[in-house]
């Protein structure tokens, strides 16, 4: 119907401009009126109003449709936010009162979708996403680094029982005494600084730096050095995939780590 119409304003305004030429001026008008009336009948649909030939009109189809655009988008918003904050709050002070790593990423991929339908520029989505990469990190370096911690945990637990059978009074000026003492110190500095191994550099290579630390440990045997590498070969190779990729390299375990719980 609408291409009906068109192709008659098309018409009308070849016929117009044809009677003009020949000084028929009154036809001509009455010609280009009628023309202007069947554009109007064309996208009456998408005019909130019009006012005469000089047309005064808001193209009430757009904003229509802009209109609910941003309502489906603040609908998104509401819906992703109200899922968050429900399940936060029903798990307020009980022992799995945080999202499970599933749930995590759920979130996250949902978010994200709300960000890309609000034309969020991709840089700003990743800086909005910096410190999931980061924490997502840490937790998938944790057993590796509480598997070294052990290690460094058994020569605190080796030195201390070395110290409570030293000979009583202890003098200490006692040469052995003081190296033990030492000795202890060094350990719990390598300790402390396992615990901000994270903070250390670039959380991205958090992996090479666990191995280097490992192979560097003045208190960790060398059975154990080559042992804690060969136990986490793929959780090492998930954190490098992560970390590079910003992806789950075995998805169905990293969510089965917190479901099981």
């Amino acid at each position: 119907m609408r291409w009906a119409v068109a192709l008659t304003a098309l018409g009308l305004f070849i016929l117009g401009a044809w009677l003009a030429s020949t000084d028929k001026t009154a036809s001509a008008t009455a010609a280009f009126g009628a023309a202007m009336m069947c554009l109007i009948i064309v996208f009456l649909a998408r005019f909130k109003t019009f006012q005469g030939f000089g047309i005064k009109a808001e193209m009430w189809d757009d904003t229509q449709r802009e209109a609910a655009h941003l309502i489906k988008i603040l609908r998104g918003y509401n819906a992703g936010l109200g899922k968050l904050f429900i399940t936060l709050a029903a798990r307020t002070g009980r022992w799995n009162s945080g999202l499970s790593n599933r749930e995590l990423d759920d979130a996250v991929n949902s978010a994200e979708g709300m960000m890309r339908a609000a034309a969020v520029s991709p840089g700003e989505i990743e800086d909005a996403k910096a410190e999931y990469y980061r924490l997502t990190l840490i937790d998938m370096a944790r057993p590796l680094n509480e598997a070294i911690g052990k290690c460094i945990d058994a020569s605190l637990k080796i030195i201390a029982k070395e110290l409570e059978q030293f000979p009583q009074p202890i003098q200490a000026a006692d040469p052995a005494y003081a190296t033990l003492i030492e000795r202890w110190r060094r350990v719990h500095a390598e300790r402390n600084s396992l615990r901000e191994i994270h903070s250390a550099g670039a959380i991205t290579g958090i992996a090479d730096h666990l191995e280097q630390f490992l192979a560097k440990s003045e208190f960790i045997n060398q059975a154990d050095k080559a042992r804690i590498p060969d136990e986490h070969r793929e959780r090492l190779a998930d954190i490098r995939a992560f970390a590079q990729e910003k992806r789950l390299r075995r998805p169905e375990i990293w969510f089965a780590e917190k479901d099981d719980e």
